[in-house]
């Protein structure tokens, strides 16, 4: 996408594997009463050009000829404060199933993701899937981007990333627990 949704200049990239990870966003004691209303997801470039001309852990989605239907989905699962589920939604980062192969896509650009309908969530989960799987789990890199997190009225509204004070060049790791986001086995 070549940087932040809606021109931010901060926006996270999760890591989320089949072996454990999972990033997560929290609502806070600062944020406590909101929802989540939405949030903006693209992919990174090391998936998309992956998934684009494959390479040597992963295939080129829709194989050599196109026809094969390959597809990378983004789960979202919004837990509420006792970490039960209260609904997922799914969204295709990259998606080559229809028999159109003008129909194929992999996410080039920011694209709002609807979570209104976890109502109640405190907290999201995010999980990746793919069609190309190996002996080691998915071969498809399990990277993805998200900025611009809506939680409706109140008193933060949009949450940006850029709210945790980073300058170019710098990362943050979660490890100091003062933000609302934590990705690992924490």
């Amino acid at each position: 996408a070549g940087g932040g949704a809606l021109g931010s200049a901060t926006y996270a990239v999760a890591y989320a594997s089949s072996g454990g990870f999972v990033p997560t966003l929290e609502l806070t004691a600062a944020t406590s009463g909101l929802e989540f209303q939405s949030l903006m997801v693209t992919n990174t470039t090391y998936s998309g050009r992956s998934m684009r001309y494959g390479d040597a852990f992963a295939k080129q989605f829709g194989g050599a000829d196109g026809s094969d239907p390959d597809w990378l989905v983004l789960t979202i699962d919004g837990l509420d404060s006792q970490g039960i589920s209260v609904g997922t939604v799914e969204f295709h980062l990259a998606d080559y199933r229809s028999v159109d192969s003008a129909e194929d896509y992999i996410v080039d650009a920011w694209t709002e993701v609807d979570l209104s309908s976890l109502s109640g969530a405190t907290k999201l989960a995010f999980s990746l899937s793919s069609s190309d799987v190996g002996d080691y789990g998915m071969n498809t890199p399990a990277y993805f981007c998200l900025d611009g997190l809506h939680s409706g009225a109140g008193i933060i509204g949009e949450i940006g990333f850029e709210d945790l004070g980073l300058i170019p060049g710098q990362y943050w790791n979660g490890s100091d627990g003062t933000a609302g986001f934590v990705s690992g086995n924490t």
